[in-house]
């Protein structure tokens, strides 16, 4: 099977319950916690749960020549200056930087629906928790869960990490 068709299919297999309310902080670490429930494929009624917590490092600034010499390819000298010169002006690029830390993997019996109730009901109201509620239909599949559930946080954070930096004067003023 093709590799970006196998990847599809293993995403429709992953759901975020619930989302942290946590964003990746612009000037610190920020600690994610989580609760993954995963079938197990090879019992009935039998459901994997990991908690643990991702630890985001503060987002780091790339600029256009740590993006690399080859960001530009096929352009002359002039072209590749003028192009830097605008990423430098209104490019904002962000590198973000995770660590999982697994506190706890264990099997419980059940379906996988009650099982996430309950993981519901143990982490709090979503006003007040923190914690991810992650569900991925097969256990196998949850690092892929895990990253696609980081990656969500990471797209709701980059606008305001972006704004932050330039209202701290990071980035170059525009024009």
């Amino acid at each position: 099977m093709d590799p970006q068709k196998k990847l599809q299919e293993a995403l429709k297999q992953i759901s975020v319950v619930r989302h942290t309310r946590q964003t990746v902080y612009t000037f610190s670490a920020t600690r994610m916690p989580y609760y993954l429930a995963g079938t197990v494929m090879d019992a009935v009624n039998r459901v994997e749960i990991r908690s643990g917590r991702v630890t985001a490092e503060r987002p780091r600034i790339l600029t256009p020549s740590q993006l690399g010499q080859d960001f530009f390819e096929g352009f002359g000298d002039l072209e590749r200056e003028q192009a830097e010169a605008l990423l430098r002006t209104c490019g904002r690029s962000l590198e973000y930087r995770y660590r999982n830390e697994t506190d706890n993997i264990r099997v419980v019996p059940g379906p996988i629906r009650a099982v996430i109730e309950r993981l519901k009901k143990d982490a709090g109201p979503q006003e007040s928790s923190r914690a991810a509620i992650i569900r991925c239909e097969d256990s196998g599949l949850w690092g892929l869960g895990l990253v696609k559930c980081i990656l969500d946080v990471t797209v709701r954070s980059f606008l305001g990490n972006v704004t932050e930096l330039e209202e701290r004067g990071f980035f170059p003023g525009e024009g």
